[in-house]
């Protein structure tokens, strides 16, 4: 079998042998500090109970948020998820644009826009009627 590392040669092996050297005071003192830190830190068997207390905290917090309605499922958006926080429950509403009522389209908004709308625009709740059959 070959080697993959060559041997030093001489020039190495005696810059090796004059490397300086650490103070005994150095090595006490580096050794204490990483002795006291092994000794506050966690115990390696700890780790694995850690991570599924951790996974178990999560899932439960998700479950109760879920059931709270705050929660989106994987239907839902970014956006749908932040128009609940932020407008609580969507209203629809049939939109009139001013201007071009006879274009008129449903549309989904927070209550407190759908107020506005109500009251700017002349807008109605609900979705808006369909355009009888024939006509357009």
């Amino acid at each position: 079998m070959r080697r993959f590392f060559k041997r030093p040669d001489k020039l190495e092996v005696r810059l090796w042998d004059r490397r300086p050297q650490p103070k005994d005071e150095l090595v006490e003192r580096i050794t204490n500090e990483t002795s006291a830190h092994r000794r506050t830190s966690f115990r390696p068997a700890l780790r694995p109970q850690f991570a599924v207390g951790f996974t178990v905290v999560a899932l439960g917090a998700a479950v109760a948020l879920g059931a709270l309605g705050l929660g989106g499922t994987a239907g839902d958006g970014v956006d749908t998820f932040a128009a609940k926080q932020q407008y609580g429950n969507k209203v629809t509403i049939c939109h009139r644009p001013p201007g071009n009522p006879g274009n008129a389209h449903t549309i989904r908004v927070g209550e407190p826009a759908a107020r506005a709308h109500m009251r700017n625009h002349g807008d109605t709740r609900g979705p808006c009627p369909q355009p009888r059959p024939g006509k357009r």
